[in-house]
């Protein structure tokens, strides 16, 4: 492969990626979680790439619970489950090795993710293309936060194989250069992350940066959903996850116990791997472990 990427580099993906296939199938519950959590990143991170306005917590309160919260535009909400829609149906395609990618299952993609009559333009007016890998590795994200680099070299190639989708299409793997590097950069940091969390060397398994899980919050303007009928851990741990910023005196404001009770179902929930605290109990804010 004539790329920029070393022979170092080459070779230590191909490693990680050993690594990774001896490593399967894995735990059942760190699946799950590793699925869960993917789901979220990907999406939320995806479709902020392109636009789209839902923050970190609405995105996992949607995907998760199926519930809404705060002010958003409905065509964010719809584009952002169609979305998830779409990553089943690669997941699924992913799975045929015997079929290989079609024009017809690309456009069908397409017109799912696209949730409406309407093109998809970014923000500066071009059109995306996003390349999924058939061949056992994890699924990448690309960060929200990288989207300036992402674009960049999108750019960089368009100016080498020219804007119109054809033209993309035909491309020599040498004109695709920029991005073959840039999304090998993402293949080895991925493949790294997810060997530390096989081993046990990471417990964090979220790949959104940890500014964007942060969810402001109002304590004079707090509207949450509590079931009924439900133990008070199941409850914080609902409440927490709408509002990773929420405190415990709001906690116990909210389901109209005493602090004391919070701090007990708190430590069950610490001790049992399910949450975090995250900086001070003032300004702090909780990480969910799915």
């Amino acid at each position: 492969m004539a790329t920029g990427k070393t022979a170092n580099d080459v070779n230590n993906i191909e490693r990680l990626y050993k690594e990774w296939r001896a490593a399967q199938p894995l735990n059942e519950i760190l699946q799950r979680r590793m699925d869960q959590s993917f789901m979220i990143d990907f999406n939320y991170n995806s479709n902020h790439l392109e636009g789209n306005t839902l923050t970190y917590g609405q995105t996992k309160l949607l995907l998760l619970f199926g519930k809404v919260k705060g002010e958003a535009l409905m065509r964010d909400y719809e584009e952002m489950k169609a979305h998830n829609v779409g990553l089943e149906m690669m997941k699924i395609e992913a799975l045929d090795k015997e079929r290989p990618l079609s024009e017809t299952f690309i456009r069908d993609l397409n017109q799912t993710i696209l949730a409406g009559d309407f093109y998809k333009v970014s923000r500066d007016g071009e059109y995306r293309y996003k390349i999924h890998n058939r061949h056992g590795y994890p699924m990448i994200v690309i960060p929200t936060a990288d989207r300036r680099k992402y674009l960049n070299t999108l750019g960089i190639c368009d100016g080498i194989t020219g804007k119109e989708p054809y033209n993309g299409a035909n491309a020599t793997l040498e004109q695709i250069e920029p991005f073959v590097d840039f999304i090998s950069m993402y293949v080895e940091r991925k493949l790294t992350f997810a060997m530390q969390l096989v081993t046990g060397e990471r417990r964090d398994i979220s790949e959104t940066d940890e500014e964007q899980q942060k969810e402001p919050i109002d304590p004079n303007n707090v509207r949450v959903n509590v079931r009924a009928n439900v133990r008070v851990k199941d409850n914080i741990l609902d409440i927490i996850t709408q509002i990773p910023s929420v405190t415990i005196p709001q906690l116990a404001g909210m389901l109209s116990v005493t602090e004391r009770t919070v701090y007990r179902n708190i430590n069950k929930l610490k001790i049992d791997g399910r949450i975090e605290r995250v900086g001070s109990d003032k300004t702090g804010y909780w990480k969910v472990y799915l």
